[in-house]
């Protein structure tokens, strides 16, 4: 009974660390997607207009710049909370992994099973 619990543990908790690989892939995407798309608006609020002559400045719409760069850095920052959180729960799910590895071993050490040939634990085959 004891075995059946600690695959079930051991299932669960790597498909945690699973879940927490495949936040991280959706944030590798979704940086890569910011990376070959900028925000739209950005360098063109930035830009000189075609028609204008290079002695000339034209003066950028302020307002339209400011929208692209807020939106630019909401994005950062939705990225690097994607990033936490699949960190945290593919460090959860090793934690739980290592728990049902502990958690076996120790129920086996309890038994008086050994879990390398010729040790001597108590109970082990040296001691009867």
């Amino acid at each position: 009974m004891s075995r059946s619990i600690d695959h079930v543990g051991r299932n669960v908790a790597l498909l945690v660390i699973l879940a927490g690989i495949a936040l991280l892939c959706a944030v590798f995407a979704a940086a890569y997607q910011m990376l070959t798309h900028p925000v739209p608006g950005l360098l063109q609020a930035l830009a000189t207009p075609a028609g204008t002559p290079k002695n000339v400045q034209a003066s950028p719409s302020w307002s339209a710049a400011a929208g692209a760069i807020v939106e630019f850095v909401l994005k950062l920052v939705v990225l690097f909370i994607m990033t936490l959180s699949g960190s945290l729960v593919a460090a959860r799910g090793i934690h739980f992994y290592s728990a049902a590895l502990t958690a076996s071993h120790s129920r086996e050490a309890a038994d008086g099973v050994t879990s390398v040939p010729g040790s001597t634990s108590p109970g082990g085959p040296a001691h009867q």
